[in-house]
């Protein structure tokens, strides 16, 4: 065994030699074996030892140095108590003291322990044997001059006996957590003391596996060493040269709130969540069953709108959140979503299973996930493959691939990002996927620059549009739309958050969104430009992967959701597909339309955001509804019928918690809070759809009147001698009739109860032909009845004339059909 470790620790240092310290879950694995995941006996021993809520208090005991004493800090004084889904029975202790080296900690023991623990421990109303958990985080500042086999063989005895103490002194730990230090500019701070002192952590962890440790077990903490400065680990987890404080050793205050909420992502996504947080665990092969719909909606063909879902699987989902996600669309109807599983997730096995339990449940309850993967270009296409035929017999739909996150980048990453080694890599990869799957889609990242604006990615544009000319036909290329500060100049200045108290008015803020508004215009010019750019140099599919805006902080606005409704209700035709950045994210993530709720929020765990009910509003809108924008668009219609909207008093009206808030003193207000729906004018600050009255005329001897929601089925046996009953399509999707239209007109008081109740019980297509052309004429006359009688008089009727015209001719009977609607204004000469 020694041996073995000798020879791994030498083909680290020659591996270390080469890779300028490329971390150890990329380069070698964080256990023996190149895995980064325990083994399943070790992993079922992990789970077994962490602790019950039912127990009562949980102690988390934190030994080491003074840069853990900050992080320990910052996370149990700023970043914990903001977590909503928090263990209120979990109890800090922070055991460090600056100084503490390894060295220092094992030599003067007793003394670290009576003048620095045990205080710590009687602070917090607790004694040693009441810890359960311990987070050492340590290293040694010694110069280093040997190889890394070397100082591995020199320091980790020093550990050893470390844990050793640890196990006396505290008897009832269950888990130790190791973390190896960040790195430091200062002279003996500097690399590769943080790297060797992590393959330190990795053979002390594997040595526990294999039993030649006893007491406590022992598992890797967050964070742990990323490399170079710039260069993140798989997790995610990046360390600058900015991050540390001008002594080039210890983490700046913004870094202390980055270490603490990886430490927070970290244990509320291992079997430490059984502690960290108080959230019921759900299995991950359990199916949730959501609540039904609160509202029901028709099937829409605006289906081509999904998320970007970044850390979307690193949170356990509730029975509220998957309602939450099945709620956004009909039944039957499609839910797209970019996934960055294999070029970016940090734990790609996990967010795998959850995907696919994610879509165990979409199916069960007739909704069907659409996903776009990213993928590295450089990955080995036979592996990808068999994870797609996987996918297939989990009956994942799978609609395209996408090659390469913003490739064009010049990344901190030693590698090549021109087009040339792009279609080097892509070419082959992008062939032998043709072969097994040849109708699935390959698009590509743009870079097209602003209207104006030096392209400085010209030679990827310049290649890329050359390869797409001989391109499989099927494949398409991206677009990620990002409005600016060049677009809103507004958001050069970032609002400072501040203390608000919903109902009030805080002018100020109110402005700032009003400035917003105005710049708005600017944005869809920008999308006028890049969809002309992309058609007229492409002639492709484009495939809109990211759309949102780089400054979040601006959004959970009725300012900015207007935006984002005008955008789509402009463009949407112009992309094969839409994916909003963000969908579901955990508190780590940048915000999305369903996100982790705090101090200033009513409600508890997530919370569904404005831009949730735009995704869904817009999801929802019949085809052939017509959109209006009082916020921030051009929209001037005023008493709209069949409206559905969202509204608010303010510009920044938002659903709870916005950004530019301070979380500790407000209280947020949730004006937008699901999409309202009625007859009643819609004024003010909203945005919307409504369902005009569409009057058909169709084939020979039959008139379909349809208004998509609304169809309006009519009898009447008082004034004409036959009874009519209209070829209608009926889609019912709602219970509110518009009544007091007919209720208006004498003729239908009788029988308004009988049709109605027989048109609602009846949901289904009722066709009968009236076969007398002239009853037809009579009919469009009692359509005439109807519309000018009714109760909102500036309704716009939409007709297609040419329809009518050819109804008239096929009849072989002319009737003034043309003239008649002239006349009534319905149409133009």
């Amino acid at each position: 065994m020694k041996l073995y470790i000798t020879l791994l620790i030498a083909l680290f240092s020659l591996m270390v030699q080469g890779q300028s310290y490329v971390p150890l879950d990329i380069l070698g694995g964080l256990y023996r074996g190149g895995s980064n995941d325990p083994p399943a006996f070790y992993q079922t021993q992990l789970d077994d030892a962490n602790i019950s809520l039912d127990n009562g208090e949980v102690v988390f005991l934190g030994l080491g140095a003074s840069s853990p004493e900050r992080e320990l800090n910052t996370l149990m004084n700023i970043v914990y108590p903001e977590i909503t889904d928090r263990n209120t029975d979990l109890v800090f202790v922070n055991g460090n003291k600056g100084g503490t080296t390894i060295e220092k900690m094992l030599d003067n023991w007793n003394q670290y322990f009576s003048g620095t623990i045990e205080p710590a421990l009687k602070s917090k109303g607790v004694t040693a044997s009441e810890v359960d958990i311990i987070w050492l985080k340590s290293a040694s500042v010694d110069p280093i001059t040997q190889t890394a086999d070397q100082y591995v063989a020199d320091k980790m005895p020093y550990w050893i006996q470390v844990i050793g103490l640890i196990n006396t002194k505290f008897p009832n730990c269950k888990i130790i957590y190791l973390s190896s230090k960040h790195w430091g500019t200062l002279e003996k701070h500097a690399e590769p003391e943080a790297y060797y002192t992590s393959l330190i952590m990795k053979e002390i962890i594997d040595e526990r596996i294999n039993g030649e440790i006893s007491g406590a077990l022992i598992a890797w903490a967050h964070p742990f060493h990323t490399g170079g400065s710039g260069i993140a680990n798989s997790y995610g987890h990046i360390w600058y040269n900015s991050d540390l404080e001008n002594d080039g050793v210890h983490p700046t205050a913004a870094a202390q709130i980055k270490v603490a909420n990886y430490m927070d992502s970290w244990y509320r996504n291992t079997s430490a969540k059984y502690w960290w947080t108080n959230a019921d665990f759900i299995p991950e092969d359990t199916i949730i069953i959501p609540p039904p719909p609160d509202t029901v909606f028709a099937k829409s063909t605006h289906n081509n709108v999904g998320f970007q879902w970044q850390n979307g699987f690193d949170f356990t989902w509730t029975n509220a959140d998957y309602s939450a996600f099945i709620n956004l669309v009909a039944e039957g109807d499609t839910i797209p979503l970019r996934v960055r599983i294999f070029d970016k997730d940090s734990n790609m096995l996990r967010s795998i299973d959850r995907m696919l339990q994610l879509n165990d449940t979409c199916l069960k309850y007739n909704r069907t996930l659409q996903v776009v993967f990213c993928i590295d270009v450089e990955t080995d296409v036979h592996w990808f493959i068999n994870y797609l035929d996987e996918f297939a017999q989990e009956n994942l739909n799978v609609i395209a691939i996408e090659g390469d996150n913003e490739y064009y980048f010049a990344k901190q990453d030693g590698k090549d990002h021109s087009i040339e080694y792009y279609l080097s890599k892509m070419i082959p990869f992008r062939d032998t996927l043709l072969s097994y799957y040849p109708t699935l889609p390959f698009i590509h990242p743009t870079a097209l620059a602003r209207p104006g604006k030096k392209n400085k990615y010209a030679k990827w544009e310049t290649g890329l549009i050359a390869y797409m000319k001989t391109a499989p036909k099927i494949d398409g290329v991206v677009l990620h739309f990002y409005p600016n500060e060049v677009e809103l100049p507004v958001t050069k200045n970032i609002l400072v958050p501040r203390a608000y108290n919903y109902p009030a008015l805080d002018q100020s803020v109110n402005d700032y969104y009003a400035q917003m508004i105005s710049e708005f215009p600017n944005a869809y010019a920008l999308a006028d430009y890049a969809f002309n750019y992309l058609q007229t140099n492409y002639s492709r599919d484009v495939w809109v992967t990211e759309f949102s805006t780089p400054t979040g902080e601006i959004k959970n606005s009725l300012a900015f959701s207007s935006y984002i409704w005008e955008l789509l209700n402009r463009y949407e035709h112009n992309a094969k597909y839409w994916f909003y950045h963000n969908g579901f994210s955990p508190p780590v993530s940048s915000p999305g339309v369903r996100n982790n709720s705090n101090r200033a929020d009513v409600s508890t765990g997530y919370v569904n955001r404005s831009d949730y009910y735009v995704i869904q509003m817009f999801r929802n809108m019949p085809a052939d509804a017509e959109y209006f924008n009082y916020v921030s668009g051009s929209s001037t219609k005023s008493n709209l019928p069949n409206s559905n909207y969202l509204s608010g008093q303010y510009n920044y009206s938002s659903s709870g918690f916005a950004p530019w808030m301070d979380n500790k003193t407000s209280k947020a207000g949730y004006e937008i809070d699901g999409i309202k729906a009625g007859n009643n004018p819609v004024t003010g600050l909203a945005f919307g759809y409504y369902y005009p009255d569409v009057i058909t005329a169709c084939d020979t001897f039959t008139i379909t009147i349809c208004d998509t929601v609304y169809s309006h089925h009519i009898e009447y046996d008082t004034v004409y001698p036959q009874t009519v009953l209209i070829d209608t399509i009926y889609t019912f999707s709602q219970d509110t009739i518009y009544s007091e239209v007919f209720d208006s007109i004498n003729i239908f008081k009788k029988k308004n109860d009988k049709v109605w109740g027989y048109m609602k019980s009846n949901s289904h297509q009722i066709t009968t032909i009236i076969t007398d052309v002239d009853t037809a004429y009579n009919y469009i006359t009692v359509i005439d009845t109807l519309i000018t009688s009714r109760v909102v008089q500036d309704v716009a009727i939409n007709c297609r004339e040419e329809e009518i015209i050819n109804c008239a001719t096929n009849a072989r009977k002319p009737f003034n059909a043309n003239y008649k609607f002239i006349e009534k204004g319905y149409i133009k000469e």
